[in-house]
């Protein structure tokens, strides 16, 4: 890597942001390069050690709220720059704004790059809590971070893009699940659960369908969904959670379920059945 200090006019600095594939500047973000904007503009803004970063190939990596200040500001300002960072690093960047992990598969180009980070926070959920969601509403484990699940989703790239496609396209007949729900359910089920895919996705195609299935405990699910949405009723996710978990373990035992409901007073949360 190389370090240095440059003096950087408005049109380079619009130039390095039009080419990096890293932006992460939004349109509420705006305001952070503003307020730095003012702030050259009066004369204030230094030198302090924190560096503009550009990987190995020229392209802009950390600085985008900066370069966009120059472009506000219209005059040129000095910045201290380092050159020749590895791309795989960027995912241990945390500066101005949190990079999420959709932001990252985008960035490299991975379609469905929301979705599989929601597909991998459910995985992730099944296989350490028995959940979709922890009590809180949040993801389980505070030791996951944006370069622990980059590395989980590169660990089988193949895996998760075909769980976002199979939840993307169920969900497209009928949304009555989260997309989310569906592709992490599909994955940890079949990659954890020892499930054929086959057996899974029939599960959720029957949820899925705007006609009835005949697969008895998919259509009460489906249908009770129908009534409290026609109803304008909100249901909860941790309730539907628990019923979808029901008619699952249903389907997989060949049960007939006719009305499906969940008293979390009188009953112990439902856990998905495996098979091992």
């Amino acid at each position: 890597m190389e370090f240095s200090i440059e003096t950087i006019a408005p049109d380079m600095a619009q130039k390095y942001l039009d080419s990096s594939p890293y932006n992460r500047v939004s349109f509420s973000s705006k305001r952070i390069a503003e307020t730095y904007a003012e702030a050259m503009k009066r004369g204030e803004w230094r030198l302090n050690g924190e560096c503009l970063v550009f990987d190995k190939e020229g392209q802009l990596m950390d600085g985008h709220h900066r370069l966009l200040a120059v472009t506000i500001a219209g005059i040129p300002v000095q910045f201290s720059v380092c050159r020749g960072v590895s791309r795989d690093d960027f995912t241990t960047y945390n500066c101005g704004l949190r990079t999420n992990l959709s932001q990252i598969l985008g960035m490299k180009g991975i379609k469905n790059n929301t979705l599989i980070m929601g597909i991998l926070g459910i995985n992730y959920n099944l296989s350490h809590t028995g959940r979709i969601r922890t009590n809180n509403g949040t993801s389980a484990g505070t030791s996951r971070t944006v370069t622990s699940d980059f590395n989980l989703y590169l660990s089988d790239k193949d895996g998760y893009d075909q769980a976002a496609i199979i939840a993307n396209r169920l969900r497209s007949r009928g949304r009555f699940l989260k997309d989310s729900w569906i592709g992490g359910m599909c994955y940890f089920l079949t990659h954890g659960g020892g499930y054929s895919s086959d057996v899974v996705i029939k599960f959720f195609a029957a949820i899925c369908s705007l006609q009835p299935s005949g697969i008895t405990p998919c259509d009460t699910l489906k249908n009770f969904i129908i009534r409290r949405r026609l109803d304008n009723m909100k249901i909860d996710d941790s309730y539907l959670a628990a019923l979808l978990f029901k008619a699952w373990n249903a389907y997989v035992t060949g049960q007939e379920v006719k009305r499906i409901g969940f008293n979390p007073e009188k009953e112990s949360y439902p856990k998905l059945i495996l098979n091992y």
